[in-house]
């Protein structure tokens, strides 16, 4: 009888009347402290249970008053306390599966999370919601917090541990903390309802400071019904289902998954002896599960099992099989078990991979299924898919992405963006999903390519979603389909960098567009190839596309936008080997073609080609009049890549006349351009050109940020000229600062033999040049004299820079020599080809020549 008086309720009129004061339901108060159910708030107020501290916590902020004047910090009866003579720490809590090896990557979360606990921290929380994707560690580091010393020495009285899982055993985890708590039998028979379990174990605990960890939670009441603590005691939870995380409240924290730098020191540490002699094989692995922890375990068990004689055949099967999506999914660590059901203890299923990711899909509805197994046909995290675009592919509403979110199995990205983690991805595909998805899927992406309202960086966003849709039609039912759409997308990915897939996906159109007999399509994706080819500085597939193209529009259009920009291609490979004869004459053919057109993109890159020759040649106010009118035609037709092309050219013609100026207002716009379109090639060569520009204002610091960007773009897109160019520039700006020939000349050789395999002659007479500066510069004249030499031999008939910087060279060489006749000729010969190009280098070899006393020809 004294046990049953003891429990019976006591009504809280202080609690209640602080409502009331603030004239709010207990369905609004439930809200505001975030409790999920309002007769959690009917419960406290008839004293049939206390709140757990953390709602508490939020009572007091929320009434603006102490837990006294609340009514929540009721007397202790004594005969109630049971003393606890030692710390209690929980059997049941679990070890690591590999407590030898150390917790990669995880150094700054857990230095967080421990602040979070830390007593006298100005950050504490009494409550911790880890949340993530299943297997990405959340127990684990629950688990290395509960064996921390120093946290451990923050909860002196120990620490209690529930495991309730999908099905939840909150009743059983509260009887065995009773027990822990040395509740005796007759007590414990007397509680018959979490809520007598719950304010019984509230009364025990008192003042004790504990940790408590309820791990793997799924329903919220059962979790709530575990929050006993008091102010002084915290609590860490962890769930898969970010829902219930921000229902519970507190400091809620997503466990990421390790970078793949980490991953592979997770696997060095596990499988040290595989880190040399498998090293690409150990990369791919760690790439192929996304970085997440269980996976990158359950390799590394395996493997350490698989190598631990150190077979070679042995070792290169495992690789073999592990390469294989089923077989990581099934991978186990022998005698860890998990339970499915969620029992407190642990039992019934291996863990594995696909074990712990069917607990999540085990609770979804066949058509939540049917949508997961949809959107696992787009690529992997870090890659985004749009709402839109989910919806299309799925067939479904947004009802259902909800549902997927809220379990944890679909994640939200910046910018209103999904993404799928590579193991949910595979474990779903392994389930397949309908055909009609890939098509639905295909369609969607190719409707937005021939969609004008999607700007560039909208598509951008889509490159790898747009590939994709690419392998999914390359089926013979939709060859059409495919070959269609690749004329849309090749200039996209062109722009972008892409350029492998480019050429992958129009020499797939090119073989269809044959076969139906399609000889204008054919012609274009001609076309694109010849326009790739060029910025792929593959000039000798560019004169075979493009002349291709133009043989089949002899039987077609003569007049015709095609013809134009096969012409410009042939034009610009001609500049190129230095034909600027054969280059005009394509370039003037091409614009004649032109003028029967309205104003179009192929006539704007003529006009710049065309001005780009006239200034090697000199010509320089014609080659003005050709950069006007094309900025003027691309301004009005609003084309940006075009006019990003000529503001580029405009200003390298601004910088080598010495007007800087004007260079650095068409430079400094085109690169603005070039930035917010996103174009990765034209932003490799503006920052050339930005360089060029503070190189010849003496800027060297200035000239070799730029040059130095602009390069790592070059060797990441395989732009062959552009870097030869650049180490060509690099070496020029160390022969300036007189300090360093060594790596000057490394930066020249390794630019001549780019130069030099193409061939870029210019470019190989430019490098040759400054060899022979560094060779003069060190008294080496027969070395000098040969640079020189070959300098001159491969200037391009007509570039008058080029010839007249050889002859220059040859001067300075024949007048150490003593042959002053030759100085004086060389000499005279290359101030006149500066001059006539109205180079400011005519000065240099104007004072050269007077300080050696050789007369200056006023004509040559």
């Amino acid at each position: 009888m004294g046990g049953r008086k003891t429990n019976q309720a006591q009504f809280n009129t202080l609690l209640k009347n602080a409502r009331l004061e603030h004239h709010l339901s207990q369905q609004e108060v439930a809200a505001l402290i975030g409790a999920p159910h309002a007769y959690m708030i009917s419960r406290w107020e008839n004293g049939a249970s206390s709140p757990s501290s953390y709602y508490g916590e939020r009572l007091c902020k929320l009434f603006k008053k102490s837990l006294q004047e609340l009514g929540l910090l009721r007397p202790i009866q004594a005969h109630l306390i049971h003393p606890l003579s030692t710390t209690i720490y929980d059997p049941m809590l679990p070890s690591r599966l590999t407590s030898d090896i150390p917790l990669v990557g995880r150094d700054a979360l857990l230095q967080r999370l421990k602040e979070f606990l830390q007593p006298t921290s100005p950050h504490r929380s009494t409550r911790l919601v880890l949340h993530g994707l299943p297997g990405v560690g959340k127990t684990t580091l629950a688990m290395e917090l509960a064996a921390h010393e120093e946290i451990r020495s923050w909860f002196p009285d120990g620490i209690l541990w529930a495991g309730l899982g999908p099905r939840g055993q909150a009743l059983t985890v509260l009887n065995r903390w009773g027990n822990l708590l040395s509740l005796n039998e007759q007590e414990c028979r007397s509680l018959h309802t979490l809520q007598d379990w719950t304010q019984r174990l509230h009364a025990l605990i008192g003042e004790r400071r504990l940790l408590f960890i309820i791990d793997d939670v799924w329903d919220i009441t059962e979790a709530t019904y575990c929050i006993i603590g008091n102010t002084h005691s915290a609590c860490i939870l962890t769930t898969r289902l970010p829902e219930i995380a921000y229902t519970l409240g507190g400091e809620v924290i997503q466990v990421p998954e390790l970078n793949e730098q980490e991953s592979l020191q997770l696997l060095q540490h596990m499988i040290p002896i595989l880190h040399n002699t498998a090293q690409t094989e150990i990369q791919e692995l760690a790439h192929a599960v996304g970085g997440l922890p269980l996976a990158l375990t359950l390799i590394g068990s395996y493997l350490l099992i698989q190598t631990r004689h150190q077979q070679s055949r042995r070792t290169q099967q495992a690789l073999s099989r592990l390469k294989q999506v089923e077989h990581r999914l099934n991978l186990t660590q022998p005698g860890i078990r998990i339970s499915r059901l969620g029992s407190d203890a642990l039992h019934e299923t291996d863990v594995s991979l696909q074990a712990v990711i069917e607990m999540s899909i085990s609770i979804l509805e066949k058509t939540e299924r049917e949508a997961l197994y949809a959107l696992a046909l787009f690529p992997p995290k870090p890659n985004t898919f749009s709402e839109e675009a989910a919806l299309a592919v799925t067939a479904t509403v947004p009802e259902v992405l909800d549902r997927l979110v809220d379990v944890g199995l679909l994640e939200v990205h910046e910018h209103e963006r999904y993404q799928l983690h590579q193991s949910i991805i595979d474990y779903a595909r392994m389930h397949s999903a309908e055909s009609q998805a890939r098509d639905r899927l295909s369609k969607y992406f190719f409707q937005l390519l021939e969609s004008p309202t999607h700007g560039h960086y909208a598509l951008y966003l889509e490159i790898e979603n747009i590939r994709t849709a690419f392998e999914y039609a390359y089926e013979p039912e939709t060859y059409a389909l495919f070959a269609h759409a690749v004329l849309n997308s090749a200039p996209l990915f062109m722009k972008h960098g892409l350029f492998s897939q480019a050429q992958e996906l129009l020499l797939k159109a090119s073989s269809v567009f044959t076969e139906e007999h399609e000889q204008i399509n054919q012609a274009r994706v001609l076309c694109h190839l010849a326009s790739l080819s060029r910025i792929l500085a593959h000039y000798s597939d560019v004169d075979t596309y493009a002349q291709a193209c133009l043989t089949l529009m002899e039987k077609h259009d003569h007049q015709h936008e095609i013809v134009t920009t096969a012409l410009s291609c042939l034009g610009h490979s001609a500049i190129v080997r230095g034909e600027y004869a054969v280059a005009e004459a394509y370039l003037q053919q091409g614009l004649a073609v032109s003028r029967h057109l309205p104003p179009v993109t192929s006539t704007c890159h003529i006009l710049r080609l065309l001005a780009v020759i006239l200034d090697y040649q000199g010509k320089l106010a014609q080659a003005e009049h050709y950069f006007q009118e094309g900025l003027e035609i691309a301004r009005t037709l609003s084309e940006h890549e075009a006019l990003i092309s000529l503001l580029g050219s405009a200003g390298v013609y601004m910088t080598t006349h010495g007007r800087y100026a004007e260079a650095e207002q068409l430079l400094s716009e085109g690169f603005a351009l070039a930035q917010q379109i996103g174009l990765r090639a034209e932003i490799c060569h503006f920052l050339l050109d930005l360089g060029d520009l503070a190189f010849s204002q003496d800027d060297l610091a200035q000239a070799e940020s730029r040059w130095q960007e602009s390069l790592t773009y070059a060797r990441q897109m395989q732009l062959q000229q552009a870097t030869s160019v650049l180490l060509q520039n690099l070496g020029l700006l160390e022969i300036r600062r007189g300090r360093d020939d060594a790596q000057a000349l490394a930066y020249l050789t390794e630019g001549l033999e780019i130069a030099q395999a193409k061939p870029y002659p210019d470019t190989v007479s430019g490098i040759y040049c400054a060899m022979g500066d560094i060779y003069l510069k060190q008294g080496k004249r027969s070395e000098a004299l040969q640079a020189y030499q070959q300098a001159r031999a491969n200037a391009p008939a007509g570039h008058q820079i080029n010839m007249a910087s050889a002859l220059f060279g040859l001067a300075q060489v024949y007048a150490l020599h003593g042959e002053r006749a030759l100085a004086h000729d060389y000499g005279n010969q290359s101030y006149h080809l500066f001059r006539e190009a109205k180079a400011p280098q005519s000065a240099q070899v104007k004072y050269w020549l007077q300080h050696n006393n050789l007369p200056l020809l006023e004509a040559w």
